[in-house]
């Protein structure tokens, strides 16, 4: 995309130009969503137009009508790779292939054969004597893709375990009300890690989640967790209030909630 902006008498003008071919949308769609957002640094206030709520929901942003973009002509995008390493009295040579193809229906998926994640810079771990696993951001793009958004958060899915797997397999997107994310790593003969999740959109402010995580390897117990994510909104003129709450067979359970307001009024959560 580009954009361009210019002091004026007023203030300021910006102009964005948004390619239609970066964007992800079903055949026939006519109708767009459109939210614009400023963030003052010197307030620390965030401002968005029309009022998307907060937190920020996409359904309650404004309609674009009337649009006529192209048709979407999907196509895979291939990206090959060759390795050659030579040393004293030893050789190695890899290869594998990444690609990744949106479908007409707004999904997205990824394929990974025999990735080489040496090539990606890694976050420096910080030296702590302690027995309990630290938590570090994923850095890998095949992992990065939509995470946030379609898969199951670091709290039942935490990818960095998966050190390296031969076939990697992902989707993800949004179909009308629902959205969906599957992911599958495989080292052959040896492990096995699933993450997926499918969530429901009943109304702007309700939606459902249903979360699964599996791990499979050789002589080790299955490790398999399913969850549901319930999250409600009430919205006001002068703020509003959420409640959330997830859900495990196993017995456990997380609730939770938040309070906003307007800028300069106490928040509580």
């Amino acid at each position: 995309w580009k954009g361009a902006a210019v002091r004026t008498p007023d203030g300021w003008t910006a102009e964005m130009a948004i390619p239609f071919s970066i964007l992800r949308y079903p055949p026939g769609q006519t109708t767009f969503g459109f939210d614009v957002g400023r963030f003052l640094a010197k307030e620390q206030l965030t401002l968005t137009c029309p009022n998307a709520g907060r937190p920020w929901n996409s359904l309650l942003a404004a309609d674009l009508v009337g649009l006529h973009p192209p048709a979407l002509k999907p196509r895979a995008v291939f990206m090959p790779y060759v390795t050659l390493g030579v040393g004293e009295g030893t050789h190695r040579f890899d290869a594998g292939l990444d690609m990744q193809y949106r479908l007409p229906s707004g999904l997205t998926a990824l394929g990974s054969l025999n990735p080489d994640f040496s090539q990606i810079e890694q976050v420096v771990e910080p030296i702590s004597f302690s027995y309990t696993e630290r938590w570090l951001p994923e850095v890998r793009p095949f992992f990065m893709t939509g995470t946030d958004v379609y898969f199951p958060g670091a709290r039942s899915f935490y990818s960095r375990r998966i050190q390296d797997f031969d076939l990697g397999l992902k989707a993800f997107g949004t179909i009308g009300n629902d959205t969906y994310g599957l992911l599958d790593a495989l080292s052959y003969g040896s492990e096995n890690s699933l993450a997926g999740a499918w969530r429901h959109q009943f109304t702007p402010n309700f939606y459902g989640r249903l979360l699964v995580v599996n791990h499979d390897q050789p002589g080790e117990p299955g490790n398999l967790v399913c969850g549901l994510e319930t999250s409600r909104t009430w919205r006001r003129p002068n703020g509003g209030d959420n409640i959330w709450t997830v859900l495990y067979p196993a017995g456990s359970y997380e609730l939770g909630g938040s309070r906003w307001s307007p800028p300069g009024a106490p928040a509580s959560v």
